[in-house]
């Protein structure tokens, strides 16, 4: 095996590199590469978050929107996750509910009114 198959780093294994993944890096948009995220010694991006919400993030994509947490990730981590990726608050919000979370409800206003205005108030 040479170099150029395989290569890992102190980060984390790189994965196999191909002539592809170097000419797709070459037709990125110039400010992708200068965004902080990318590395100009190894001509790369590098992004420093959780690997397994990665992987999760990276399905949800190739599958056509298919979001499950794993249960070895703590849901205030997959959260930030999600938030750092901007999935977008349609996203979130099924997730919020495939997770079982309370479903933010508009109170209705009432209808008395010295109550209308006592809430006007507040």
């Amino acid at each position: 095996m040479d170099s150029s198959d395989s290569q890992d780093d102190e980060r984390g294994g790189r994965g196999k590199e191909s002539d592809e993944d170097n000419d797709k890096t070459a037709e990125e948009p110039a400010q992708l590469r200068r965004s902080r995220y990318f590395d100009p010694l190894r001509n790369e991006l590098f992004l420093d978050r959780n690997r397994a919400c990665f992987d999760v993030i990276l399905y949800f994509y190739q599958s056509g929107g298919r979001l499950r947490r794993p249960a070895n990730i703590p849901l205030d981590i997959f959260m930030d996750e999600l938030m750092f990726y901007e999935l977008g608050d349609d996203i979130m919000n099924r997730f919020r509910e495939d997770e079982g979370f309370p479903k933010d409800e508009e109170a209705p206003l009432p209808t008395n009114e010295i109550q209308k205005k006592t809430v006007d108030a507040v």
